[in-house]
């Protein structure tokens, strides 16, 4: 059967080339998920014919010299018919079958378990499943190949390789920043912290909120923006309505920001702030860096290895009043040092030589 890749004829053939490798990036996520696009592109840079869309992972008559899975999750908890367990047993089915087949199986560790399913039994195993019948596992930092192994048996047979998170050069940019904060409603004389991304309880949004309340920053602004699904019903939307329409100070734009627009709330910014009380690796931080803006970012996980340097501020998570005091010391920041040498890291952090390490190890 002919691939049935995610992005839209017009745009999937960009990203193919002919060569004898068949790789496929099996991701429901990537037309709106700059990570894989840029991956996949890479790959076909490489010369390799790349094939997007999780239905080709369960396509039998489909064979593939390599399969690099992203989040296991999406396989079986965003999609598919039947009870959970089930999608499961049949996620996990598909992957023996494409490896019986002939495919090597890599697997990048973005997070050591669903974020908001992190103590379930089910997901647990189905890790466990995919590391057993890994052929390569990708890493972010080193502290990621430490916390998969404190968690998860891994096999000592299992190559590891570790690459950086590739930048996001590739959104649109050149918004002026008294253009960006008309559009959002924000003063032109304000400092604004920017909280980006998905709105969900993993990433701490009362102690964001606490810790702004107690920060001693002049004409301080918070601007929340991402998609919000509340976790605890019609409480958690009161809640969330009153912090978008009441709360002193802050701004919160709860949808989807298309790509066109994440250029205006990066310009409207002053700082990225990250307020996880745990966490393993945030493309926020490395889209904060790629448009040059210093964050602010938990002490844990890849965080420290991504956010080092004098211009970007790490606290300990889980406590506002060290958020707060981070929060106070990124209002004196120079802001010109700042992109300087946050753009030069990222720059550093190149999709095609990603690409590159990954595939070497991957064909040791």
């Amino acid at each position: 059967m002919p691939p049935n890749p995610a992005f839209d004829n017009a745009v999937a053939p960009a990203f193919v080339a002919a060569s004898p490798q068949r790789l496929l990036l099996p991701s429901s996520m990537d037309s709106r998920n700059l990570y894989c696009r840029e991956l996949g592109r890479a790959y076909a840079a490489l010369g390799h014919t790349v094939v997007f869309g999780a239905d080709n992972l369960a396509e039998a008559g489909m064979s593939f010299d390599f399969v690099h899975l992203q989040w296991p999750e999406e396989h079986y908890r965003w999609r598919g018919q039947g009870a959970f367990e089930a999608r499961g047993v049949r996620f996990v089915a598909d992957l023996d079958r494409v490896k019986a087949a002939g495919a090597r199986l890599i697997w990048t560790v973005h997070n050591l378990a669903p974020h908001e399913n992190v103590e379930d039994a089910l997901d647990r195993r189905i890790y466990q499943a995919v590391i057993d019948r890994a052929d390569l596992i990708v890493h972010h930092c080193d502290a990621s190949v430490a916390a998969l192994g404190a968690l998860y048996r891994v096999g000592a047979g299992v190559r590891h390789v570790v690459v950086p998170h590739g930048n996001y050069f590739a959104y649109p940019r050149g918004i002026a920043k008294a253009e960006a904060r008309h559009r959002l409603g924000l003063p032109d004389d304000a400092f604004v912290m920017l909280a980006f991304g998905r709105v969900r309880a993993y990433k701490g949004l009362d102690l964001l909120l606490r810790a702004f309340a107690l920060a001693r920053v002049p004409r301080k602004r918070l601007l929340i923006a991402g998609v919000y699904r509340p976790a605890g019903g019609w409480s958690d939307r009161v809640r969330m309505a009153w912090v978008q329409y009441f709360k002193p100070g802050v701004r919160a734009f709860l949808h989807e920001v298309p790509d066109e627009d994440v250029q205006v709330h990066l310009a409207a910014s002053d700082v990225v702030v990250l307020s996880h009380r745990a966490v393993l690796n945030s493309g926020v931080a490395v889209l904060g860096m790629s448009f040059g803006k210093p964050v602010i970012g938990p002490r844990a996980g890849c965080l420290p290895a991504v956010i080092a340097g004098d211009y970007n501020v790490l606290y300990e998570p889980g406590d506002p009043l060290a958020l707060a005091m981070a929060m106070e010391r990124s209002s004196r920041i120079d802001p010109a040092g700042a992109e300087a040498a946050n753009m030069a890291a990222a720059a550093r952090w190149d999709w095609r030589d990603i690409a590159q390490q990954v595939m070497a190890a991957a064909t040791r």
